[in-house]
């Protein structure tokens, strides 16, 4: 904090001047933090392999919301389905199959019923799987009537908005050398047609629930980071990404946010990992997007933590053998929430949080780092 200057005590126009230069000062040494939001704004969600049905969280909420999260990754399981993947909604939403309301009844239902306090940024779940359409198939209306579908089901029960998965689990749409027409469409044909396609499915989105916030898995950089100079955007893995999140961004109602969720963070510890991604996510995103003050508007930048990383190893008598010791886990937390515009997801596989799956150290570790970015 500055020390007044000389005699400002005593007149107006030297604490006016020494407010502006406080508030020079913390321009500066907050700069990359532009849209950064307040601490109190700052959230932690639970997403994973543990995380329960709608059932059971109707049932258990009140227990659930003894752990200091403040909202969870949610997926609807079709009433009598499997309880793998193939029974639940996320998993079939980018088909050429429209999703039936009633097929989820009893889910969306115990959803709609909770009574959540604590937890109040829940997100609904959606994929790009089975993923067997192309950007040109008329069938594409079926990704629009579900995408419709999951913004109705997230308004009615109240949730923050769609964890929107645009990871490839299977097809892989937003690589153009797979696509089935590529002999008939060049590449920048295909990028104006899957914005198109962007614009359409937020556009579905917003007729259902405007002011919607959702939570990306990755976001322009997951196909930027392919490209060199013997690679182009037309040849990687996500090369058609980031015309589809033009497309979102183009038609996003006036409160809706698009938050780029920076998977890449799963296993990051060192605070300048964090700083980094976030110049990269605002500043990099800033120059690829296609409309830099729609981007401005509605972009903004999250991280994604894994608890147990990679999923093989998690010792729950032995803390130093797992990726993320209780410390570094507090700290890397505590990193990504000061940096953060709103979120910060943590996932895992082994370690179920709901299950009495993660020691206690742990959970201390996520209420200390919480409390110190309150």
């Amino acid at each position: 904090m500055l020390n007044p200057l000389p005699h400002s005590r005593s007149t107006g126009f030297g604490r006016c001047l020494a407010f502006t230069l406080v508030l020079v000062l913390l321009s500066v040494n907050g700069a990359h933090h532009t849209s950064a939001g307040a601490a109190e704004t700052r959230k932690v969600i639970e997403w994973g392999w543990g995380t329960p049905e709608a059932t059971y969280i109707r049932d258990h909420v009140k227990e659930m919301e003894r752990l200091p999260f403040d909202g969870l990754g949610l997926d609807l399981r079709a009433d009598g389905g499997p309880p793998n993947t193939s029974g639940h909604f996320s998993w079939n939403v980018w088909g050429a199959k429209a999703l039936r309301k009633d097929d989820y009844a009893e889910a969306i239902g115990a959803l709609c019923g909770t009574q959540f306090e604590r937890f109040t940024d829940n997100f609904l779940r959606f994929n790009v799987t089975p993923g067997n359409l192309d950007w040109y198939d008329q069938d594409f209306t079926s990704v629009l009537a579900n995408a419709r579908l999951a913004a109705r089901v997230a308004k009615e029960c109240r949730l923050k908005g769609l964890l929107f998965d645009v990871e490839h689990y299977g097809s892989k749409l937003f690589r153009y050398p797979s696509r089935p027409q590529t002999d008939a469409h060049t590449f920048s044909e295909y990028q104006t047609q899957v914005r198109q396609r962007g614009r359409e499915f937020m556009q579905a989105i917003r007729e259902e629930y405007p002011g919607i916030s959702i939570l990306l898995t990755y976001g322009y950089q997951v196909a930027y980071q392919e490209v060199t100079l013997l690679k182009s955007l037309a040849t990687v893995e996500y090369g058609l990404l980031p015309a589809f999140l033009d497309g979102m961004l183009d038609t996003a109602d006036a409160e809706s946010l698009i938050f780029d969720g920076w998977e890449f963070a799963y296993k990051y510890k060192q605070e300048k990992q964090f700083t980094d991604a976030y110049d990269i996510m605002l500043t990099k995103g800033l120059e690829r997007a296609a409309d830099k003050e729609r981007f401005r508007q509605h972009y903004r930048a999250s991280f994604g933590i894994w608890l147990d990383h990679g999923g093989k190893v998690w010792d729950q008598q032995d803390l130093t053998n797992n990726y993320f010791t209780p410390a570094a886990f507090e700290a890397a937390l505590g990193f990504a929430l000061k940096h953060t515009d709103r979120y910060v997801w943590i996932y895992s596989h082994k370690a179920r949080w709901w299950d009495g799956q993660v020691p206690q150290a742990y959970i201390d570790a996520l209420r200390r780092a919480r409390e110190g970015r309150e």
